[in-house]
């Protein structure tokens, strides 16, 4: 079966490394699946990326990237700090061999890659079409999570995560989705957590769709655990002693600032007091840097970035624990990749955590945000490291039953056959759609030329969903404008620090000059010859 995989990356982040893993798994089932980025890092033949330099400075330009820096991300709430992503432009792949040749099309993480137009366009080519959800974008009207916010089920009206929402731009995206996407009825819609699914489900987008549960893979060969007590000393930990690992990250759906302020509240138990007094306790931290960790109550070692395998297994196998305490989330790959490894994981019962974790069997859930009971567990298994020993067989054997590459590879090469077999024909485009205006029609391969051609380049495709298009140029006219006084203030601040430079370095000339300053300067010269001691 030819297949073509959809992905912004190829091994770049978490739902990277997901469909990454999904891709080689077909490769290893003798389909011929090909993974189609924008951006490609690794040297996989079977990758394939699809824009060029040209393209990539061109999407650089103020027309979109202003809108997404000033409109978006500089404009974002304290409720949330999650990527939230303007959905134009997009590539076109329709005319790609690779997706025209192809018996199925599985989209993934196409963030700052498909466009609404785009996909109406790959979905328009009437072959089977699967969206593997990474998370919540697709179906919203920009944010990628909602931070508890059900607005996709309506409207996105009033969204709580733009401070400023002149033009109602997530209700327009929203709106976009539902003209371009919802009305096709040969998508089919996968998702790696229960919890995921239900969003899926009673979102206005995916609502007509069918919806199928497929839980990520890993490679559980590559995902296993060595010797703990070999692991802690690789890291300079005793093997006696009782560690937690957590991973550092600014994004407040992670809980991560929480978790610190609930281990300082635990270090003032006295059984924990004794633990941290005999170093019998260490927190590994790895992510991005940490200066919460400083004058920290518990003993800890930041790790840094970890990003290759052996590192990941290391950091797994020496933890006793991992702390996970995510407000919102998928089913994320380090929760995966530590029980693979013997892992237990303690977290909040949300998002897909309950898919994996089996409460006192592979892990701990906890109440949502209940972090008082978070740190009481956290206590009682450092107050009793050796009855949760067990959990680590139980842990490796729950993953290689239940979340081994082979599995889900053969999940998908099921749907992919029942789909294929039983894909409705196309559905006739509703009377009455709005047209686009020229503008929005527009789409142009900059700085490229034509796919037939070169065969495996993507055209930039620059048309319009009705409804963001009758605001983008109002839309980036007051992006551009915000950006134009930012400037002006930084020219301002940069005028006031020159002038303040200039009258600073005019009075150290004075008094270089002064008859005080030569008198102070030959009398600590003097010092220093008699070697007096010197405080200038």
């Amino acid at each position: 079966m030819k297949i073509a995989q959809v992905n912004t990356y190829d091994i770049s982040g978490g739902a990277a490394i997901a469909s990454y893993r999904l891709h080689q798994g077909m490769v290893a089932l003798g389909q011929d699946s090909t993974l189609l980025v924008r951006w490609k890092a690794s040297d996989n033949p079977t990758v394939q990326s699809v824009s060029t330099q040209n393209t990539e400075v061109a999407l650089n330009e103020p027309t979109w990237a202003t809108i997404q820096q000033r409109y978006l991300n500089q404009n974002r709430t304290a409720r949330s700090r999650t990527y939230f992503s303007f959905s134009y432009p997009g590539f076109d792949l329709s005319r790609l061999d690779t997706v025209t040749q192809a018996d199925i099309i599985n989209l993934h993480w196409v963030a700052a890659f498909q466009s609404p137009t785009t996909l109406a366009k790959l979905l328009t080519l009437g072959k089977p079409v699967v969206w593997t959800l990474h998370d919540m974008a697709p179906f919203t009207g920009g944010c990628h999570y909602t931070a508890g916010c059900n607005g996709f089920e309506q409207a996105c009206a009033q969204c709580p995560q733009l401070r400023d929402d002149p033009f109602a731009l997530p209700a327009a995206t929203l709106q976009d989705k539902l003209e371009q996407v919802s009305r096709f009825r040969n998508l089919t819609i996968v998702t790696p957590s229960r919890w995921l699914a239900d969003c899926a489900r009673h979102s206005r987008v995916f609502q007509q769709c069918r919806v199928e549960v497929i839980p990520y893979a890993l490679d559980t060969e590559l995902f296993a655990p060595v010797p703990k007590a070999e692991a802690k000393r690789q890291l300079g930990i005793a093997p006696e002693t009782f560690t937690l690992v957590a991973q550092s990250t600014p994004e407040p759906r992670k809980g991560f600032a929480d978790l610190l302020a609930t281990l300082r509240q635990c270090a003032q138990h006295p059984d924990m007091a004794q633990l941290i007094a005999r170093n019998a306790i260490t927190l590994l931290v790895y992510g991005r840097p940490c200066p919460e960790l400083e004058q920290f109550p518990i003993p800890h070692v930041h790790l840094g970035w970890k990003s290759t395998p052996a590192d990941l297994i290391e950091t797994y196998s020496a933890a006793d624990v991992l702390v996970l305490p995510s407000f919102e989330d998928n089913l994320p790959n380090v929760m995966l990749e530590a029980m693979s490894c013997g892992t237990p994981v303690l977290a909040f019962g949300v998002g897909g955590m309950p898919d994996a974790i089996q409460h006192q069997q592979t892990g701990w859930l906890i109440p949502f945000g209940n972090f008082e009971q978070l740190g009481q567990q956290i206590i009682h298994c450092a107050i009793n490291p050796t009855q949760y020993e067990a959990m680590r067989e139980t842990c490796r054997q729950h993953m290689l039953l239940n979340y081994a590459a082979p599995l889900e590879s053969k999940r998908y090469l099921e749907l992919y056959g029942d789909l294929k077999r039983h894909t409705p024909p196309l559905p006739v485009i509703p009377a009455g759609t709005r047209p686009q205006k020229p503008m929005e029609q527009a789409a142009t391969e900059v700085g490229v030329r034509s796919d037939r051609e070169l065969g495996a380049i993507a055209p930039l495709d620059l048309s319009m969903g009705a409804s963001v298009g009758q605001l983008y140029q109002s839309m980036l006219m007051h992006s551009l404008m915000q950006e134009a006084n930012h400037y002006k203030q930084l020219a301002k601040q940069a005028q006031v620090l020159a002038t303040e430079l200039e009258a600073k370095q005019q009075r150290i000339a004075a008094m270089e000059t002064s008859k005080f300053w030569l008198l102070r300067s030959r009398w600590f010269q003097l010092k220093r010859r008699l070697g007096l001691p010197v405080d200038e």
